[in-house]
């Protein structure tokens, strides 16, 4: 069914809270960030940022919305891809180059507080599941058609694509000098020379 006009206006909207409150996280840190400066930062009034997002445990459960959709189509890609060592090469250079500085520092503040707050760490939890099931499943597929080593096991290659995403993602945010296409190039060089047979 599509959308019509006021679906996509509250979803704009929606997006727009989202990147203010992730600007406040980066900026002040996520205790420190309030819904007042959320609702400054999106330049909407407190009435109209509440309408959509409640409490800013409600912004951290659009986040995480946020984040499994990108989760559902970088899923989507693997599964196209007919030759899964290639698509876990192209997936890993797709991560590594759309992380901004400003998202590899919120994805390290959310990851932070997650560790303290239960409820936000199972929210996080789901679309890094998912993430790791899509992987995983491309790896076995990898595996069972001769383009990936079988010589570790398919849980193994998956954290192991992980850990080179998330590692490179965590020296973006430190603002590194090195292009994020460079980074990309390099973390996909590694994926393919660690996983091909």
């Amino acid at each position: 069914m599509p959308r019509t006009k006021d679906d996509k206006l509250e979803a704009k909207r929606k997006r727009e809270i989202l990147e203010a409150a992730a600007t406040c996280f980066v900026r002040d840190g996520f205790h420190a960030a309030s819904m007042r400066a959320i609702c400054k930062e999106a330049g909407l009034s407190a009435g109209a940022v509440y309408n959509y997002f409640p409490s800013k445990d409600a912004i951290i459960e659009g986040m995480a919305e946020w984040e499994r959709e990108d989760v559902a189509e970088l899923a989507a890609y693997l599964r196209s891809e007919s030759n899964a060592l290639t698509a876990l090469v192209e997936g890993t250079r797709a991560m590594v180059a759309e992380t901004t500085v400003e998202e590899a520092q919120l994805y390290a503040e959310l990851i932070a507080e997650a560790g303290r707050n239960p409820t936000m760490q199972a929210k996080f939890t789901q679309s890094d599941d998912e993430l790791k099931q899509a992987i995983q499943e491309t790896v076995m597929r990898g595996q069972a058609g001769g383009s990936i080593t079988s010589h570790e096991s398919a849980e193994t290659l998956t954290l192991l694509v992980l850990s080179i995403v998330d590692g490179v993602a965590g020296r973006i945010g430190y603002g590194n000098d090195m292009k994020p296409t460079r980074l990309a190039d390099m973390a996909a060089d590694a994926v393919n020379r660690l996983l091909r047979p």
